[in-house]
């Protein structure tokens, strides 16, 4: 994920008394009334969108942060630029900012504006409970004896390349999936153009439904074409100032995985 930081500026204004005579400042006493920015403002400062970076920090020490990780198919790096996303040998993004017209959910080589948020689970270890873990800017949740867990693929089964999915499974049991059970996203700032991918589904035809509660709701059905190896882009653009969204009735055979949450805030 990605979050929009704003760092403020000051001017400091110096005055001396005409005729008088001081010493100059000394730089361990303003080093000492300097307050550190956190690890969001001296990533964006320094235009750095992924990696681990060193360098100097806004009161002049040394700083070593962890400024994120790229949406796949990108790495950090990847266009020859260190703190930066790419493809490998592709341009790498303009520091975080911008907008580009493949920036989708399903694997596009996507520069994240800094208002682009994404969920992608790859930092939790598989059987993780999915709760609050990315608040304050969205929350999962399901029905009264079921939760949200991550989950890899065996490596029997094609999805074994792909990310760390998020599923349903029976709370306390994350081994026992729940497959006619669906969850909750919410959002406790209105969020816009929600999008989301789908794996694992293997039904052809509706399999799931999600509702959506904004400044503009309504229900969309979700579709298989019966091929397990691929994804199912969910598309929620057209609905503005998403406040929650249900995903129920699922119908899959086997159960089905979510991952690459994209929303804007």
């Amino acid at each position: 994920m990605t979050f929009k930081t704003t760092v403020s500026a000051a001017l400091l204004l110096l005055s001396c008394a005409c005729g008088a005579s001081s010493a100059p400042p000394d730089p361990a006493d303003a080093a000492e009334d300097c307050t550190p920015e956190g690890e969001a403002e001296f990533c964006l400062r320094h235009q750095a969108t992924c990696g681990r970076l060193s360098k100097a920090d806004n009161c002049g020490a040394s700083r070593t942060a962890e400024c994120g990780a790229c949406a796949s198919p990108r790495i950090c790096g990847g266009g020859g630029v260190p703190n930066a996303c790419a493809r490998p040998g592709a341009e790498p993004d303009a520091g975080g900012a911008g907008a580009d017209p493949d920036a989708g959910v399903a694997g596009a080589d996507a520069t994240i504006a800094p208002t682009d948020h994404w969920i992608l689970f790859d930092e939790l270890p598989a059987s993780t409970k999915v709760e609050a873990q990315y608040l304050p800017y969205a929350k999962f949740s399901a029905g009264a004896g079921f939760a949200v867990y991550t989950y890899t693929p065996p490596s029997s089964v094609p999805l074994v390349s792909l990310p760390l999915l998020g599923v349903l499974q029976r709370d306390g049991d994350p081994g026992s999936y729940a497959l006619e059970e669906g969850f909750t996203l919410e959002f406790p700032q209105p969020v816009n153009q929600l999008r989301f991918n789908v794996f694992a589904v293997n039904s052809s035809g509706q399999f799931a439904q999600v509702d959506v509660v904004g400044a503009t709701s309504g229900t969309v059905n979700l579709m298989g074409v019966g091929d397990p190896t691929g994804r199912v882009a969910v598309d929620l653009s057209q609905f503005t100032e998403i406040s929650r969204i249900v995903v129920r009735n699922v119908a899959d055979l086997y159960g089905v995985g979510y991952d690459d949450f994209h929303f804007v805030r």
